[in-house]
C-alpha cells in the first residue's frame, strides 16, 4: 500500500531495472518510512508467462545494476573504495556492476579457505576475524544466505559497526 500523494511526489522513470524496485530504493534513500505488514495483502499466481519471468528489466543483472546505482550515489557517495564481505555469486555480480561507477573494494571479507590470503581485482581476502581492524570504509554485506548473513550481522555489531551506517546488507 502506498498513498497517492507519495506516487506524485516519487513518479514513475525509465530505468534499466523494475520500476517498482526502483520506487522503494529511492523512497529507502529519501529515508522514507518503509514497512512490511505481517498479513498477506496480495494474491497471485505464478506462471510462466508472468512478465516477471520474461521483462529484460526484471533480470539478476537488472537488479543488481539498481543496486550498484543506489549504493554508488548513497551509502558509496563520499568513497571509492569499500569493503567487501562475501564473494559468492552475489558478491561478486555486486563488485562487477560497482566497477560502472568507479567504486571498487579495498577489502574482501570472506570464510572460503581457499580465497583467504588471496588477493582478487587488488583487494585483499581477509577471514571475518580481521573485522575490527580493516579502515572504517562502508561495508557491503553480499551474502545471500539469512543465516550466514545474520552471523555477519552479529560480527559487525560485535566490533561496533552499526547496519545503516557502518555495513549495508546488499543481498
Amino acid at each position: 500500500m502506498i498513498r497517492r500523494s507519495v506516487l506524485t511526489e516519487f513518479p514513475y522513470r525509465e530505468t534499466r531495472w523494475s520500476e517498482d524496485y526502483d520506487l522503494i530504493l529511492r523512497l529507502a534513500e529519501a529515508d522514507r518510512k518503509l514497512d512490511i505488514l505481517p498479513q498477506r495483502l496480495l494474491l497471485w499466481r505464478e506462471h510462466p508467462d508472468r512478465l516477471t519471468h520474461r521483462a529484460e528489466t526484471l533480470t539478476i543483472e537488472s537488479f543488481v545494476a539498481a543496486k550498484a546505482h543506489f549504493l554508488a550515489s548513497g551509502p558509496l557517495r563520499d568513497s571509492s573504495r569499500y569493503i567487501l564481505c562475501g564473494y559468492g555469486h552475489t558478491g561478486r555480480a555486486l563488485r562487477r556492476a560497482l566497477l560502472a561507477y568507479d567504486r571498487q573494494p579495498s577489502h574482501i571479507v570472506d570464510v572460503h579457505p581457499r580465497r583467504l590470503g588471496k588477493i582478487i581485482h587488488g583487494a585483499p581476502v581477509v577471514p571475518v576475524t580481521s573485522l575490527p581492524g580493516l579502515p572504517g570504509e562502508p561495508i557491503l554485506v553480499s551474502v545471500a544466505g539469512a543465516g550466514p548473513r545474520q552471523k555477519v550481522r552479529a560480527e559487525l555489531a560485535a566490533v561496533g559497526r552499526v547496519e545503516g551506517r557502518d555495513f549495508f546488507c546488499t543481498a
